[in-house]
């Protein structure tokens, strides 16, 4: 593992994920409000704050005026998380009280996998309804919400109370049809008797199923890691996931779904990430990882830590007027282009049609 992967935040991190008795040496150094920065782009403060309420006594423990600043950020998380909790648990009853095939992915879903839920830095709820019931579903929530058309062709947008709404038409978009028509037919194919269901806010909330999950949450993140950038948020995501659900992997399926998706390299080079930089246990992950599965780690992290949460920082364009919009896609355009080059054998079949498809894309995502 490279060198810079140690650094004292990282380090720190790690304590923070799987804490110990003894606190890292790295803590001594912390420059405690460059932490908090660090936290933000990461979207990972929470985590953090879990962490130095365990420090004890240590001899750089942060000062008051640092503490009421990560007390403050923290306090937001939960409110958030509160707010959102309160949303799906909305969503789950209305769309069981109107008969509508669904369920939540991402999100407070994930949430449920980590030992303390509230710490985890909340955003949107995604939800994706069954074809059979599309049409019911848009008219029904019409009649309660205002829905718009976000222009992605992935999925429609709602609020309610304060907290964004995403229904999808895909879970994840694939440059080849057939790979997004096999996605597609296999997303459907799990009604509500094989979905996984977690409680929230004492709501049964349906999910994906642990060996469609391990899949899709790294779908996730490679497809935004392509594009524009990932933050460790969606990497400890992904990690929280394994850790609670690794005994009830299908491995063969696993294997066979990653096949036919062309993503076996992707996932595995990915994996490194949990288990030599965020430290999971190797086992937790589905497969024995190597040298060759480990040769893209350095650049992997590299970006992660240079462009952060969905590659909103290193940037020099803004969005904003019409022109700053375009300058700002033809950035993640470039971005887009640089990223498929440089990972471009993790994924060759899929990443020869992204190439044209996601630099259209990008070009355009902004100009509406």
């Amino acid at each position: 593992m490279r060198k810079s992967f140690l650094s004292e935040n990282i380090q720190f991190l790690r304590w923070c994920l799987h804490p110990t008795d003894n606190v890292p040496a790295g803590a001594l150094k912390i420059n405690w409000p460059e932490l908090l920065a660090f936290a933000k782009k990461q979207t990972i403060i929470g985590i953090f704050w879990q962490g130095i309420q365990r420090l004890g006594d240590v001899a750089n423990k942060p000062p008051e005026d640092d503490v009421m600043d990560w007390m403050g950020e923290y306090t937001k998380i939960v409110r958030r998380n509160t707010k959102t909790d309160d949303a799906v648990a909305w969503l789950a009853k209305f769309m069981r009280s109107n008969d509508i095939g669904f369920f939540v992915f991402k999100g407070q879903t994930v949430a449920s996998y980590y030992p303390t839920p509230e710490i985890r830095t909340s955003g949107d709820v995604d939800f994706y309804v069954f074809k059979k019931d599309w049409d019911r579903a848009k008219s029904f929530l019409a009649k309660v919400v205002t829905i718009t058309d976000d222009h992605s062709g992935q999925h429609l947008e709602f609020t309610k109370d304060g907290i964004p709404f995403e229904i999808h038409y895909h879970t994840a978009v694939f440059a080849s049809g057939c790979k997004q028509r096999y996605w597609d037919e296999l997303i459907d194919s799990y009604f509500d008797d094989v979905l996984d269901h977690m409680e929230i806010n004492s709501m049964s909330v349906p999910t994906l199923p642990p060996t469609l999950n391990a899949i899709y949450l790294f779908v996730h993140i490679y497809h935004h890691f392509l594009k524009e950038g990932i933050a460790l948020r969606q990497f400890i995501d992904w990690m929280m996931f394994f850790e609670a659900e690794h005994t009830h992997i299908i491995e063969m399926e696993l294997t066979a779904k990653l096949n036919k998706l062309g993503y076996m390299k992707a996932f595995r080079a990915f994996g490194c990430i949990l288990v030599d930089v965020l430290g999971m246990d190797a086992s937790y992950f589905p497969y024995e990882l190597n040298d060759k599965d480990r040769k893209y780690e350095d650049k992997i992290v590299d970006i992660v830590l240079k462009y952060g949460n969905f590659g909103k920082y290193g940037r020099s364009t803004t969005v904003g007027s019409r022109w700053k919009n375009f300058c700002h896609s033809v950035e993640t355009g470039s971005r887009t282009i640089r990223h498929i080059t440089k990972f471009f054998w993790l994924s060759p079949r899929e990443n020869l049609l992204w190439l044209p498809k996601l630099t259209i894309h990008s070009l355009i995502k902004n100009t509406h």
